[in-house]
This record gives structure tokens, C-alpha cells and sequence, in this order.
């Protein structure tokens, strides 16, 4: 076979047997992974914004608290305002009736007291 040319044959590598499947197996593990790796960091952004909104109603409900509690310190400061200035006028009628009544004793027996001398003067 001298005269005649034969063609020149490629020297590239043929595939091995079976290398589709391999590569089919590799990708299908890698979306697997991959599909997992997706619904795992969903299930950790659902948790983390559940975190987030009890850290929220956290702070909110103490600001809620110390708003009462700062109400609540003010209505006592003015109920105690208030006792002092009943306190004060039932103290002041109080005496008013008691100096009455010890002006009216010594009247009945026939005395004055020291105020009534200095209006008469």
C-alpha cells in the first residue's frame, strides 16, 4: 500500500466508556447540593427574621412598660399632691372647729380668750 494515502487520523482522545453517565451523576449531585443548600438557607432566613421580630416586640413591650410605669409614677405623684392638699384643708377645719369649741368652753365658764380681748381693744 504504497501509493495510497491513508487519512490522518486525530490523535484526541475518544471519551472513555460510560463518561456521560459519570458527568450525569456529578451534575445530579451538584444540584442535589445545591437544592439543599436552598431550602437549608431559607429555613435559617425564616428563623433569623422570627428572631428578629421577637427582638422587636422585646424592645417594644419594654417601652411599653416604661411608658406605664412612667404614667403610673406620674398619676401617684399627683394622688399625692392632692392627699397633701386635702389633708391640709380637713387639718385646717380641724382646728377652726377645735378653736371654736374651746372658745365656746371657756365662754361657758366664763371666761375669754386671748384673741377675743385684742379684737374688743
Amino acid at each position: 500500500c504504497v501509493g495510497i494515502e491513508r487519512p490522518i487520523m486525530s490523535r484526541a482522545k475518544k471519551p472513555a466508556v460510560g463518561a456521560n453517565v459519570a458527568k450525569f451523576c456529578r451534575e445530579s449531585e451538584a444540584a442535589a447540593h445545591n437544592e439543599a443548600m436552598a431550602k437549608k438557607t431559607v429555613a435559617i432566613r425564616a428563623e433569623a427574621i422570627w428572631h428578629e421580630r421577637q427582638g422587636q416586640l422585646l424592645i417594644s413591650g419594654r417601652m411599653a412598660k416604661d411608658r406605664q410605669m412612667d404614667e403610673m409614677k406620674e398619676e401617684l405623684a399627683c394622688q399625692r399632691q392632692e392627699l397633701q392638699i386635702v389633708r391640709s384643708q380637713r387639718l385646717k377645719e380641724l382646728y377652726a372647729r377645735e378653736a371654736e369649741q374651746y372658745e365656746l368652753e371657756l365662754n361657758a365658764i366664763g371666761l375669754a380668750s386671748a384673741s377675743k380681748l385684742e379684737d374688743q381693744f
